[in-house]
C-alpha cells in the first residue's frame, strides 16, 4: 500500500487507507510510518499500548502476574519507561540506566518481598562501609574514587526505594509464579496499584501526556465502580478489557476524529 502511495499519490494528505482491522493494521502502519517519518492520522485512534504510558501499564500488569520478575522492571528503568519524577538533568542525573544497573547488582530474581529487603541490605552495607572507612587523603585518588562510588551506590539505592516502595505498597496481594498465595482481589484494587505505578511513568510529549491522562481517568472510574472481589486472573482480565483505550497519533491536530 505504501509503495503504491509513493508511486501514485501527489502528496501524503491525498492518501486514505481503509483497513478491515484498525488495531492490527493501524499498529503495523504506525510502526512503519514512525520509522520512515510519514505523517499519519488514524480515524479510530491508536491503541494506548502504542504510547509510553500504555506500554508501561501493560508491562506493570505482566510484572505483577509473573511474580514481579526483576528483569522486567529493570528493562522499564533502562528504557526510560519508569523514572523518578522531577529528576534533575545533566551528567549527575540519577538516570534509568544507573538505577537499572544497581537493581541488577541486587540479584532480586522474583518475588515482591525481595526488592525492599535487598535494597535495605544494600544500603546498610554501603553506609557501614562508608562510616568505617577513614577520610581519604585528597591526593589518594583510589580512596577518593572509592568513597564517591559508595556515595553513588547509596544514592541509587535510595532512588530505587523511592520508586518501588509506593508501587509495591499500592499493589494488592497477588499469587506467585506457581499460583500460590494472594487473596481475592477486585479490578479496583488492581487499578489503584496501576495508578500508583503510572506516577513514575514520564510523559515527554503531548500524545504521551494525553495517553497517561486517559489511563488515569479510566483507572479512577474503575477504582470507584468495580470493587467486587474475585480471583486475580478474573480481575486482571476485567481490568485489561476496560483499558482498551484509543489515543491520537503523534502530530495529530484538532479534535480526535472518532
Amino acid at each position: 500500500v505504501l509503495r503504491r502511495a509513493v508511486t501514485d499519490a501527489p502528496a501524503w494528505d491525498r492518501v486514505e487507507i481503509v483497513a478491515t482491522d484498525p488495531v492490527v493494521y493501524g499498529s503495523a502502519l504506525d510502526e512503519i510510518a514512525t520509522r520512515l517519518g510519514i505523517p499519519v492520522t488514524y480515524a479510530v485512534g491508536l491503541p494506548v499500548e502504542r504510547s509510553r504510558p500504555g506500554r508501561a501499564a501493560m508491562a506493570y500488569l505482566e510484572w505483577i502476574s509473573a511474580d514481579f520478575p526483576e528483569s522486567l522492571f529493570r528493562y522499564l528503568l533502562a528504557s526510560g519507561d519508569v523514572a523518578l519524577p522531577g529528576e534533575r538533568e545533566g551528567p549527575e542525573r540519577l538516570s534509568g540506566g544507573r538505577l537499572a544497573r544497581r537493581l541488577r547488582r541486587l540479584r532480586v530474581g522474583w518475588g515482591r518481598e525481595r526488592y525492599l529487603e535487598a535494597i535495605a541490605l544494600g544500603r546498610e552495607r554501603a553506609e557501614a562501609a562508608r562510616r568505617e572507612a577513614p577520610e581519604p587523603d585528597p591526593e589518594d585518588v583510589d580512596r577518593v574514587r572509592e568513597r564517591e562510588n559508595r556515595a553513588r551506590e547509596i544514592e541509587e539505592l535510595a532512588g530505587l526505594e523511592r520508586i518501588l516502595r509506593p508501587v509495591l505498597q499500592a499493589t494488592p496481594p497477588v499469587p506467585d509464579r506457581i499460583g500460590l498465595g494472594g487473596a481475592p482481589v477486585s479490578p479496583a484494587d488492581l487499578a489503584t496499584g496501576l495508578a500508583a505505578f503510572l506516577e513514575f511513568v514520564p510523559a515527554r510529549s503531548a500524545v504521551e501526556h494525553e495517553a497517561r491522562e486517559r489511563l488515569l481517568e479510566r483507572l479512577g472510574r474503575i477504582a470507584a465502580a468495580l470493587v467486587r472481589k474475585t480471583s486475580f486472573s478474573s480481575a486482571l482480565a476485567i481490568l485489561r478489557r476496560h483499558l482498551d483505550i484509543r489515543i491520537p497519533s503523534p502530530g495529530a491536530e484538532g479534535p480526535p476524529p472518532w
